[in-house]
């Protein structure tokens, strides 16, 4: 299970794919491959993730999405709820993300969702910085 010391401090991002949610195969880098992004999580129960594209590519919702707020745990799931977005339409929501830590690595996936008949999940690796 999942504890608030284990999350609670700096992760800088080493990955973002899209992966087919049956088999782990990296469908898509979202943001490039080599995105900046950095993620918080204090012990006071806030957040705040911030993702860039490195790429030069620099065309809209493609090339820069954050948000801050708070979050729960529930067992090995962090719910944040969004307080700011980048996304309006995504303020107030929450965002469910299962939890999987290996060593000081983090990867936050969220739950499954389809794109032209194909089940998929997002996937973000992030180091201790």
């Amino acid at each position: 299970m999942t504890t608030e010391a284990s999350l609670v401090g700096r992760w800088r991002l080493d990955w973002y794919r899209e992966l087919d949610a049956a088999t782990g195969e990296k469908i898509s880098d979202p943001f490039g491959a080599s995105p900046n992004g950095r993620l918080l999580y204090t012990a006071r129960g806030h957040m705040s993730v911030h993702l860039a594209r490195t790429d030069g590519q620099t065309h809209g919702v493609d090339y820069y999405f954050g948000y801050t707020g708070s979050y729960t745990l529930d067992g090995d799931f962090v719910v944040h709820q969004l307080e700011i977005s980048s996304h309006p339409d995504l303020t107030g929501a929450q965002q469910r993300r299962a939890v999987r830590f290996e060593g000081d690595r983090l990867t936050l996936s969220t739950p499954e969702y389809e794109v032209e008949g194909r089940k998929r999940v997002a996937a973000l690796s992030w180091v201790r910085a």
